[in-house]
């Protein structure tokens, strides 16, 4: 089994889905309950689409919520319309259409929803309402729900955000696979922030968002999350910082218990209105496997394709040069060249005429590619070497542990490397290794899929680098386990996202408020010289509150991942295969070494964890 491919995503912290659905806050948004007492909750109503729009001005929320519900089954059914109220959410107004009349609502304080919550789990037998206990309600006079027939529900109130410092939280309730019958077809959550100050670090620790910025406008973000045919499982929930700063950083820190280890998660993100006028002169150095098996539906035209895509997207202060291979290995240019307007068209012009024939000689390549990168004339320079190929070696040294080991041996040029895998066939364990020793990242494109997109997300993260060589500390902690190992490099529109532990005697002494005051240190390569950021953080003691648990969890996923790259490069160890069923069975993650069995006394958030942890 492909471990290294199934986690790789947990790695790059796309799976950090349902770290919020671990806290016993996981509540779910409107719901539809059948007024019979025969009838379950479950089974007989489902969700055609979830929209929601969450505007943030001033630190308060503007959120609006639009559902449409269906009754899946044969005959009509009267039901209610229940929307459990978030704390300190103030309800402005909702309007629910079923065929075309309106229904009015009525807004409940907690201790009248708590009644409605227990007669509805005493009826239905559903435990997970419990969930809901302590919150208000917005209720609906009972109609009916007929067999096909869509009910539209738009709910909109206001809610402070809560601030940490300088780091705000949004939280909007989202889970809702403990009732509708099948997946959503559309769900979709957009976060329009503006603040008065710049915003920096922007993070979801529970779903996977895209981030849109304006750089003429650093206090505007947009934040999207969107998936069809799905079930949500946990909670929306965003961290953004407010400050004025090159480059933003940001800690957040969880001490689960006094006298035993912390975990922290730190983010680092360069300013969007500084970031593009501090961009570093980089050498690119694309290799692209033109061997025989390139020709099997047109992968050769799809290389080809991100190779034109990357010459073209060059800065003018760039060099580049492109190394071929199958059989023998050859160079466009002698050296490193300008990326000028003549030279990217010769190189395009060359690439024209290349052609799919012959084996595949990936470690001969990958040398060629670190020596030019070792030979280089102006070495402060960061070096990238994009590679890209459709399977195995064939060719001279074809152990996939010896290519390795042997490019990690000639990269001391240190040499980022990126890889683009083309096709069904194509080697993961191989690449998803070599770009983790070389501090790049991978990512693959099927057959006939287009390439543009892919590249976008790819090269984006590497035209631009804004700080080289990060580095990170924080005084006084002593910290370990760290993920990733390596930081690597800050790029124009990324964010760095590290997770770690520290021990628990940490030697800081607290401030007015119960909380360690300390500094976080980034230093690296800024505007081409050594340069170093510093923060004033707070390192939060053990019991205070379990605002940041998610950080623990999400410490646990990525440990895991890693363990499984272990295994999959030197055996199955034993202390490695038992390490990973231990915290497999503490933090509900899904592996190949661990499956679950849920009953009804199985808590939630054990099977939903497991069911956030797929690839």
């Amino acid at each position: 089994m492909k471990h290294g491919k199934i986690f790789r995503g947990l790695l790059l912290g796309l799976f950090a889905a349902g770290f919020a659905g671990l806290s016993t806050r996981a509540m779910a948004d409107g719901m539809i309950v059948p007024i019979r007492h025969d009838i379950r909750v479950v089974g007989h109503w489902a969700v055609n689409y979830h929209h929601v729009d969450i505007t943030v001005r001033d630190q308060v929320a503007n959120v609006s919520v639009d559902q449409e519900f269906v009754n899946t089954g044969s005959g009509m059914i009267e039901v209610e319309y229940l929307f459990p109220v978030p704390p300190d959410a103030a309800i402005d107004s909702m309007t629910l259409l079923v065929n075309g009349k309106e229904f009015t609502a009525k807004l409940m304080k907690a201790d009248e929803a708590r009644k409605i919550y227990e007669d509805i789990v005493r009826r239905k037998k559903d435990p997970a309402l419990l969930e809901y206990v302590g919150f208000g309600l917005v209720k609906t006079s009972a109609f009916p729900l007929e067999p096909n027939k869509p009910a539209n529900v738009v709910v909109t109130y206001k809610q402070p955000c809560k601030k940490d410092h300088d780091v705000v939280q949004v939280w909007y309730p989202l889970n809702t696979e403990k009732f509708s019958a099948k997946a959503i077809d559309s769900v979709k959550v957009k976060l329009d922030v503006k603040s008065k100050a710049d915003l920096t670090n922007i993070y979801s620790p529970t779903h996977d968002i895209s981030i849109k910025r304006d750089k003429d406008d650093p206090h505007h973000v947009v934040a999207i999350y969107e998936e069809t045919k799905t079930l949500p499982t946990s909670d929306f929930q965003v961290f953004y910082k407010e400050a004025d700063e090159d480059v933003g950083a940001t800690l957040l820190t969880h001490q689960p218990r006094s006298k035993e280890d912390g975990y922290y998660m730190m983010l680092v993100s360069p300013n969007p209105k500084s970031a593009s006028k501090n961009v570093i002169a980089k050498d690119v150095l694309l290799v692209i496997d033109h061997s025989g098996s390139m020709r099997e539906k047109d992968k050769i035209g799809q290389a080809k394709e991100a190779v034109t895509y990357i010459l073209k997207n060059l800065n003018d202060e760039d060099r580049f040069n492109v190394v071929s291979f199958s059989d023998a290995v050859d160079t466009f240019f002698d050296d490193l060249v300008p990326a000028d307007k003549d030279k990217v068209k010769d190189a395009i012009d060359m690439l024209d005429r290349v052609d799919a024939t012959g084996g595949t000689a990936i470690h001969e390549a990958l040398q060629k590619a670190m020596k030019m990168c070792s030979q280089r004339s102006k070495k402060s320079r960061p070096a990238y070497i994009i590679f890209m190929t459709d399977g195995l070696p064939t060719i001279g040294k074809t152990n996939e542990k010896d290519i390795i080991e042997d490019a990690l041996k000639a990269n001391d040029a240190n040499a980022r490397v990126f890889a683009l895998g083309v096709g069904y066939d194509v080697n993961t364990r191989l690449l998803d290794k070599l770009v983790q020793e070389n501090n790049g990242k991978s990512d693959y494109v099927k057959p006939k899929e287009k390439i543009e997109t892919k590249m976008n997300s790819l090269y984006a993260k590497i035209k631009n680098p804004v700080m080289t060589d990060v580095k990170v500390d924080i005084k006084g902690l002593k910290l370990r386990d760290n993920y990733p190992r390596k930081v690597g490099d800050l790029f124009d529109g990324d964010q760095i996202v590290m997770v770690g532990r520290y021990d628990a005697d940490t030697g800081l002494s607290k401030d007015d408020k119960g909380l360690y005051r300390t500094q976080l240190v980034i230093s690296g390569n800024y505007e081409g010289k050594e340069k170093v950021f510093e923060y004033s953080v707070s390192v939060r003691p053990s019991g205070r509150d379990w605002k940041y648990d998610f950080v623990e969890k999400l410490w646990a996923l990525r440990r895991v991942g890693w363990l499984l790259d272990q295994i999959q490069s030197n055996g199955d160890k034993k202390e490695l295969i038992d390490e990973v069923i231990r915290l497999s069975r503490d933090y509900g993650i899904m592996t190949p070494y661990t499956a679950f069995l849920a009953d009804e006394n199985t808590p939630l958030a054990d099977t939903r964890m497991g069911r956030d942890a797929r690839h």
